[in-house]
């Protein structure tokens, strides 16, 4: 390696170290597009995501994480729990962003009991079964969004118990597409029946 290199990649390095990763915004934060870099993004006040578009968020990104698997870059089990997690914490943001108000629940039995009685009380209709069975499907295995950030589901403080007695085994794209077919009729159940793509984040 070139010592000049090498020099001024140690500074650089000791510079980062030391510099402040939040900020206050400032004139040389602008930037032409989100796509060219510096790759900085801003949060807090305007910035502030709507529930829906934060739930868009952690779904595209476990789209991009498969992507990585399914093009053979990388192995399907060392990204398999954060792309997990990333979709069921999709989906339990998205049921919450159809409530009338936010409730601080991690436990998508309860979510979604709070949805079909607020989608019966505001549009006098019920909830398709497809889309509680496999709510309460996701909340079998990962029920306080504990199982696929820890591997394994806390019941409660004390206690630390594996999702299954056995092994389980998941394919990757078909809980992508189920996930896709949620964010797609949970925000508009009353016209679902009707139009498949009525919502999608793309």
């Amino acid at each position: 390696m070139d010592d000049d290199f090498a020099a001024d990649n140690e500074v650089n390095t000791t510079t980062l170290l030391k510099k402040p990763l939040f900020e206050e915004v400032n004139e040389s934060h602008q930037r032409e597009d989100a796509y060219g870099g510096p790759y900085g993004v801003i949060f807090g006040g305007m910035a502030v995501p709507t529930l829906i578009e934060l739930s868009c968020q952690y779904q595209k990104a476990a789209d991009v994480l498969l992507e990585q698997v399914f093009s053979q870059t990388v192995e399907d089990f060392t990204l398999s729990n954060p792309v997990l997690f990333l979709y069921r914490h999709s989906i339990e943001i998205l049921i919450k962003s159809c409530l009338p108000e936010l409730k601080p629940k991690h436990n998508l039995d309860e979510l979604i009991d709070l949805y079909t009685d607020h989608v019966m009380a505001t549009h006098g209709c019920g909830v398709p079964s497809w889309i509680t069975s496999r709510i309460h499907e996701l909340s079998e295995v990962d029920p306080g969004s504990t199982t696929f950030r820890y591997g394994q589901c806390k019941t409660n403080k004390s206690d630390v118990v594996t999702a299954n007695d056995g092994e389980i085994h998941v394919y990757l794209r078909d809980v992508k597409q189920v996930v896709h077919a949620l964010h797609s009729a949970i925000p508009d159940v009353p016209t679902f029946r009707t139009n498949l793509q009525c919502r999608t984040c793309i």
